[in-house]
Formats: structure tokens, C-alpha cells, sequence
């Protein structure tokens, strides 16, 4: 199996805010269970093709970030 060596995110992700959303990951032969981290929470796969994975990007607003932040 061929391995990608380099990834690369789409420069201005629509629909992704503190709320979540989707972004799409550029590379060859991303993986069933690959996943993404942003902010230490995990973004797992929505779809994919041969040459890029469509990610859900997990929320960023908790309680906790809330309480800590004053959001």
C-alpha cells in the first residue's frame, strides 16, 4: 500500500467555526480511521475519496471552555 507524504487543508474551511463543522484534507490514501485533533478532540472522517477526507471538526465550545473563557 502506497503512503501519502504530504497533507494539505483546504487554506479557508467554510462551515467550521467554535460550533464544529467540516474541513477537507488533501493526500492520497487517507485511511478509514484517520482522525484529526484540533484543540486536543478528536475530528473523525465524514467521507473521503482516493485523494482527500472530508473531517468533522469537533466543537470547541464546552462547559468547561465556557466557564474557563467567560463565552
Amino acid at each position: 500500500m502506497e503512503k501519502s507524504g504530504t497533507y494539505s487543508v483546504a487554506s479557508s474551511p467554510l462551515g467550521v467555526s467554535y460550533n464544529g463543522g467540516t474541513v477537507t484534507v488533501y493526500g492520497n490514501y487517507i485511511g478509514d480511521g484517520a482522525v484529526i485533533v484540533v484543540n486536543g478532540q478528536k475530528g473523525v472522517i465524514k467521507s473521503r475519496t482516493v485523494s482527500s477526507a472530508e473531517f468533522y471538526v469537533p466543537k470547541l465550545i464546552t462547559p468547561l471552555s465556557q466557564e474557563e473563557f467567560k463565552i
